[in-house]
């Protein structure tokens, strides 16, 4: 499965990806409230590990880990990270930030390939997922534009 959404927020390059590549940000444009923190020593960039607690339905708290497969600032930050069993492999999330004429392309790219038995409901999966991505799309554009006062 495959999910793309993009938005333009009306900021430089430089402003959306410092944003969007410090971990501490995260929790603030996530539409999980999800607290986000590198756990591997040294600075952002390929090979670096991250950690994401989230609560689910409210009831628990479970965590997945990221790490970092592409890092090239204010072009691309891709990660890849398993999703609470649902998929067979690792999946890709990867943000690519372009200069247009009303400031920052940012797409956001999520790749997964889903259990057998999830595959009926990949329709309603893409939807939610999709519509989650808007909204932490969404979120990231108001916080940037907003300088993440």
């Amino acid at each position: 499965m495959r999910i793309e959404k993009s938005v333009v927020i009306a900021r430089p390059v430089e402003d959306v990806w410092a944003g969007l590549s410090n971990a501490d940000n995260v929790k603030r444009w996530s539409v999980s409230g999800s607290e986000f923190k590198q756990t591997s020593p040294g600075p952002m960039g390929v090979g670096a590990s991250l950690e994401e607690g989230r609560v689910v339905l409210g009831r628990f708290v479970r965590y997945q880990s990221f790490v970092v497969t592409e890092y090239e600032p204010n072009r691309t930050l891709a990660m890849t990270v398993t999703l609470f069993g649902m998929i067979r492999k690792s999946s890709t999330l990867r943000f690519a930030l372009g200069a247009t004429g009303e400031g920052t392309r940012v797409t956001y790219v999520a790749e997964m390939d889903l259990k057998s038995g999830l595959r009926p409901f990949e329709g309603r999966l893409a939807k939610l997922l999709s519509q989650g991505l808007e909204r932490q799309l969404a979120n990231l554009k108001s916080l940037v534009e907003a300088g993440f006062k």
